[in-house]
């Protein structure tokens, strides 16, 4: 094993990353009517042995999250229930490129994906200000942002910058990416900004 390489693999069977379910969520169940996501996601992009992908969803924080704190736990709690591997597992394998070349992206023993290493993200909603309810005009709202890097340092703040850079508002866009153990080094954050940018373009 080179030294690029990281010393154990994530996909170890002793470690194995599983597959979320969004129907199995306590919220799904509290709140049976809610709408279902509205999402978009780019194509697969591979580099040496990563692949990464982006969705990007419609995003409207409920009207008690007035604070980044709380737009953040809702961000949170969607990106955790977002059931990644049946939604495009099989297309991110599909070439058997990236991550899927030497099988680092599958699960132990399956044929099929495994759970991303990374779930990096980030957020920019109109919010209500704390104790407003609308009807005092454009002052009562506040743009919020939030993001979080899920281990891919400065990840969240990249996808972020293109959230910026687009005027993207009301909107989570959420990166993966499977890691198979190459190092790429900076142009991994060209790569999460190219997947960002073309699931933003599908949303819209």
């Amino acid at each position: 094993m080179s030294a690029s390489k990281r010393a154990a693999s994530p996909s170890d069977p002793e470690n194995p990353k599983r597959p979320r379910a969004e129907t199995a969520s306590l919220h799904s169940w509290l709140h049976p009517k809610a709408p279902p996501l509205l999402l978009s996601h780019s194509p697969p992009l591979h580099s040496s042995s990563s692949t990464f992908l982006t969705f990007s969803i419609a995003f409207v924080p409920p009207a008690h999250a007035t604070s980044e704190t709380t737009v953040a736990k809702e961000a949170r709690r969607i990106v955790r229930e977002l059931d990644v591997v049946s939604r495009v597992g099989a297309l991110a394998m599909a070439a058997g490129e990236g991550a899927f070349e030497d099988g680092e992206g599958r699960a132990p023993g399956k044929a099929r994906a495994r759970e991303p290493d990374h779930r990096m993200w980030a957020c920019r909603s109109l919010c209500l200000k704390d104790g407003k309810n609308g009807t005092e005009g454009e002052d009562a709202y506040q743009l919020i942002e939030s993001f979080d890097d899920d281990g891919e340092k400065f990840g969240g703040e990249r996808i972020l910058k293109v959230l910026k850079e687009h005027h993207a508002v009301d909107v989570l866009s959420v990166c993966v990416r499977w890691y198979g153990g190459d190092m790429i080094g900076p142009i991994r954050f060209q790569h999460i900004a190219t997947t960002v940018q073309t699931s933003l373009n599908s949303l819209n």
